[in-house]
């Protein structure tokens, strides 16, 4: 996906909210003087990488865990409501399944978000 939006550019700067299953190849995406920031861990695990591939690019990995700016929010909302951003949701469970989501979270199971909906009772549905 990544080569086909950028036309097989390289890429300047990466926000990898993921960590394990997507730092080496956000590594491979960037070019010369890359930046990637890790934002998030959301796959739980240690990343190991290739440091050879940072060093031959002269690029960096850095982590923050800054409070984001107000303008930097707004652009990344903007981003998700135009569709350039697309959430990775593993799948979509009632409210009541919360401790299966959990359960399923610990065990490593899960690629991308749990979203869980709160079901209305039958006197509020319309």
């Amino acid at each position: 996906i990544v080569d086909k939006v950028t036309e097989g550019q390289k890429i300047s700067l990466v926000l990898d909210l993921v960590g394990k299953p997507t730092l080496q190849e956000s590594i491979q995406f960037i070019g010369r003087n890359g930046r990637i920031v890790c934002v998030g861990a959301l796959g739980g695990e240690v990343a190991e990488i290739n440091v050879m591939d940072l060093i031959m690019k002269n690029a960096t990995v850095r982590g923050s865990f800054d409070t984001i700016r107000k303008e930097d929010f707004e652009t990344i909302l903007r981003l998700f409501a135009d569709g350039t951003f697309k959430p990775v949701i593993d799948s979509v469970l009632p409210l009541r399944e919360a401790r299966r989501a959990h359960e399923r979270i610990e065990a490593k199971m899960v690629s991308g978000k749990i979203v869980l909906v709160p079901e209305l009772s039958s006197s509020r549905k319309h």
